[in-house]
Parts: structure tokens; sequence; C-alpha cells
């Protein structure tokens, strides 16, 4: 069973938590935040707006997103999450904030059994809510045309083992 069991309006976007639930444990809820080749899949997790626009784990780039898309482009954003081998939850955060009309959720998790299935929801008012949250302070974007140079690992550790390698 795949359900939305939370969600929040933020000024930018809308965060919302799927939650997983099986019957028997499997190990297919340890490969949950990326579809992958290698496994059969992993979920595949989307949203369809009302204009038309979509976004989902599949598309999604983890290195300068925010920089490199058109003002008007949907992203959707694997956030922290946990459960173990019956039962997982996941955040999710979706930008920006749905204009008024419905969005559409898809998921699919042929590990799982779980056929394509897509379920409709009202976004009536959720623009509205969002120009009515009161601003702290001015949101800074991180300067992002230099990287930082990540600090060098304690020598003779594994961390200093596992330099430049993809396993450890």
């Amino acid at each position: 069973m795949v359900f939305i069991s939370a969600g929040r309006i933020f000024s930018t976007g809308v965060s919302f938590q799927l939650t997983t639930q099986t019957r028997t444990p499997s190990d297919a809820l340890h490969s949950h935040w990326r579809p992958r080749e290698s496994t059969g899949g992993g979920l595949f997790f989307g949203v369809e707006l009302s204009d038309g626009r979509r976004a989902s784990t599949v598309a999604e780039h983890w290195t300068d997103r925010d920089h490199h898309r058109a003002a008007d482009d949907v992203t959707l954003i694997t956030r922290g999450g946990g459960g173990d081998s019956t039962h997982l939850d996941q955040d999710y955060f979706l930008s920006p904030v749905p204009a008024e009309g419905s969005m559409t959720f898809y998921v699919v998790w042929p590990e799982l059994g779980i056929a394509q299935s897509s379920v409709t929801i009202s976004t009536s008012g959720w623009a509205e809510d969002a120009d009515q949250i009161a601003q702290l302070w001015p949101l800074q974007s991180p300067d992002l045309t230099e990287r930082p140079t990540p600090p060098a690992p304690p020598p003779s550790t594994w961390f200093d083992q596992s330099r430049g390698t993809d396993s450890p």
C-alpha cells in the first residue's frame, strides 16, 4: 500500500510524505529513493500539474538543480525519510507551489508488484495560502560558482583508503 500521509505548504513549494506499507518484509523498501535498472525498478514517483507540467524522481538531478532550470520548471526533490523492511516514510519537496486547479500523483514500484496508480487532488487555495506566509528573513542562495574543496581525510583511515573509489 502506498499513500500520501502528510503535506505542508511553504512560500516556495509543497512538502509531502509518501508512505509505503507492506504485509511481509521486503528488501525492495531499501531501494526506494531512486529507480535503478540493476534492481528492476525501485520506486517511480511523479506529479503532473493541471497545466501539464511534470516532475518525477526519474528526472531528479542532484547537482546545481536550482541554477540550471527555467523559472517555470517544476522540480520534485527527494528529502529525508526512514523505515524498516515493512514500512517506509519518504519526504519530497515540490516547487513551485501548484497553481489553482489540480495535481495528479503517479506511482509504480515493479519490485513490490505495485502497478501504475494515480490519484488527483485539488490544489484550490494553495497558491493563495502560500502568498499569506510571512517571510521572516530573505532567502539567500548559495554561491555555487566555486565549489569548496572538501577537507582531506585523516591519513591511514578507511576514509583515506576509500578516497577516489566507489566502494569501501
